[in-house]
């Protein structure tokens, strides 16, 4: 290759690849979560509309839905209660200090309900990994235990707990037990909180198609580099954009056995 090999986008072209590759699309799909969502939104909907006879029937319905698991069903309700995982985590370490005894009394259809946690208070810790609602875990179906039935309850009736003050953020948006039944106003919610919900995501996804992206790249040089150094979000010595500052960031930087260096910045 020439030394000053600097070759124009048209020269580049039938050798560039103008569509994500298969293997690309495939890890893309593996942590693309609102798209499943979305999907199956309307079984979401149909589970809660007729488990109407207690406020523990979503357990009989949802184990006679077909392929509908239960880390799904939990994610669909973070979603819809704005409660994602940092704030499991927090109240996490919590829930045995505001459930003292154990129970959560909550209002349900003008009458008192009683449940008792199983393993939350006393568990593992609360994330994504450990409740199979990240990324990588929902696509891999989990039956309902403990731990997601727990986290079920309180995300559908922590609003109406009446034996404990739960944090602002948990008593005011975990309602959705109430809308058991009520068809219209439940579709009406699910639909109006998923328009919402995909916009604020849709610039996480495209985030995360840009790490794949990355790591994609970074992996090829490895391989077809294997003596250079292969860094991603790396800076080169001396190259700045402010006047020597600070050194600019680059997606990948790729430094030679000679310390020659060689960078891509999107």
């Amino acid at each position: 290759m020439a030394k000053n090999y600097a070759p124009t986008p048209d020269e580049l072209r039938p050798r560039a690849s103008l569509w994500w590759p298969d293997e690309l699309r495939v890890k893309e799909e593996a942590i693309s979560i609102i798209p499943k969502l979305i999907k199956t939104q309307d079984k979401f909907i149909s589970i809660l509309d007729v488990a109407e006879l207690n406020p523990s029937s979503w357990k009989d319905v949802l184990a006679q839905t077909k392929d509908f698991p239960a880390n799904l069903f939990l994610k669909h309700l973070m979603v819809l209660a704005d409660v994602g995982v940092e704030p499991l985590k927090r109240i996490g370490t919590e829930l045995k200090r505001i459930f003292e005894d154990g129970k959560m009394v909550f209002m349900w259809r003008e009458q008192h309900h009683e449940y008792k946690f199983k393993k939350i208070l006393h568990g593992k810790k609360l994330n994504g990994k450990s409740l199979s609602v990240d990324g990588k875990s929902l696509p891999i179906a989990r039956p309902l235990d403990d731990y997601l039935e727990d986290l079920t309850m309180l995300l559908l009736f922590g609003s109406a707990v009446t034996n404990i003050k739960l944090p602002a953020e948990f008593a005011e948006k975990c309602m959705i037990g109430t809308l058991i039944g009520k068809s219209s106003e439940l579709k009406r919610f699910v639909k109006e909180r998923y328009i919402f919900v995909s916009k604020i995501t849709s610039g996480a996804k495209s985030n995360a198609l840009g790490q794949i992206a990355q790591n994609f790249v970074r992996d090829y040089l490895h391989t077809a580099l294997p003596h250079w150094k292969i860094t991603r979000n790396g800076q080169i010595v001396g190259i700045s954009q402010n006047d020597g500052e600070t050194d600019m960031d680059f997606d990948i930087v790729a430094e030679s056995p000679t310390k020659k260096f060689f960078a891509i910045a999107a």
